[in-house]
C-alpha cells in the first residue's frame, strides 16, 4: 500500500488547479500532533514502510466536507522522499488522496509564506466558481 511513497520522489506537484479538481477535500489545518506508525513486517526489504500520522484541527475548508479534526498520513521525510516532514505546530493546506497521504506531489504544502498566503487566495477564487461535474 505505501511501496509507491517509499521511492524517491522524482516529480513535482501538478498545478494547484488540477490538485484541487482532482481532490474530494482540500483544507487548511493546524497540525496537533505527530507520530511514527510502524506496520508490522516493515523493514528496509519490505514493501510495508512506515509512515507519519497527524492529528489536526481545520482552520478552513475550500472543498469536501472534511472532519474539523482528523488524521492525515505522510512519509517519513528523508532525501528522495515527497514527504512534507509534518510538525506539529505548523499550518498547512491538505489535499488528502483515498489513504489519507497528504504529499508534496498530491499538492498539500505548508502555509509559512507570502508565497502559500496567495496560492490560499488562488485556491479561495478557484472554490468559488463554478464546477463541471
Amino acid at each position: 500500500m505505501l511501496a509507491a511513497y517509499a521511492s524517491g520522489c522524482i516529480v513535482g506537484p501538478r498545478p494547484d488547479v488540477e490538485n484541487f479538481d482532482a481532490s474530494k477535500e482540500v483544507f487548511r489545518a493546524l497540525v496537533t500532533e505527530v507520530r511514527l506508525v510502524r506496520p508490522p513486517n516493515s523493514n528496509a526489504a519490505s514493501s510495508v514502510q512506515p509512515y507519519v500520522m497527524a492529528r489536526y484541527e481545520i482552520k478552513e475548508v475550500l472543498k469536501g466536507t472534511p472532519h474539523k479534526s482528523g488524521i492525515v498520513r505522510d512519509g517519513v521525510a528523508g532525501a528522495g522522499s515527497c514527504s512534507l516532514g509534518l510538525l506539529p505546530g505548523l499550518e498547512y493546506v491538505f489535499f488528502p488522496d483515498n489513504d489519507r497521504m497528504v504529499l508534496y506531489t498530491g499538492g498539500s504544502f505548508l502555509v509559512s509564506r507570502m508565497e502559500a498566503e496567495k496560492r490560499i487566495v488562488a485556491l479561495r477564487e478557484f472554490a468559488a466558481l463554478p464546477r463541471k461535474k
